[in-house]
């Protein structure tokens, strides 16, 4: 699970690569963030280390949109517990290179989200998984908080 946005002056991580983060930021290295330049997934983001200039992957834009050195310019999401959408169902995308959702399962997931982000007041992540017999499912997260790197415990994210 990855997220990785800049909100604000804050580049923002999920709790789930701080251990990944920390690392760099001990290295001396920094972070940079890469947003997508693929129109077909604008908004994708990689993380590397600061000191990085080559994009990770030809889907990356040329440069970082972020870069940083400071555990003070980064926040960490934490999440709450995930409300999942099951049984969705997928139909072949019109360029035939992509997997999308059918409309009603797409009205689920809308549904889903609409009604956590009503309940918390913050925007919700959503991510695709598989269920327990491999079938395609949404797991939707609530944002539980957003806390600087610098506030953390050093054992913290260490899984």
């Amino acid at each position: 699970m990855q997220i990785i946005t800049k909100g604000g002056n804050m580049i923002e991580v999920s709790e789930h690569n701080i251990k990944q983060v920390r690392s760099w930021l001990k290295a001396g290295r920094g972070i940079a963030l890469w947003k997508s330049a693929d129109l077909c997934d604008p908004c994708a983001t990689w993380l590397t280390p600061g000191d990085v200039t080559t994009p990770p992957t030809w889907r990356a834009q040329r440069a970082p949109s972020a870069v940083t050195t400071s555990p003070d310019e980064i926040s960490v999401i934490r999440y709450g517990k995930p409300v999942f959408v099951r049984n969705l169902s997928l139909r072949v995308g019109a360029s035939r290179t992509r997997i999308k959702l059918t409309d009603a399962s797409q009205r689920r997931v809308q549904n889903v989200i609409a009604r956590i982000g009503k309940r918390t007041g913050s925007e919700p992540v959503l991510f695709f998984e598989l269920d327990e017999i491999g079938r395609p499912m949404a797991a939707v997260y609530p944002i539980a908080a957003k806390v600087r790197l610098s506030d953390l415990p050093e054992d913290s994210g260490e899984s």
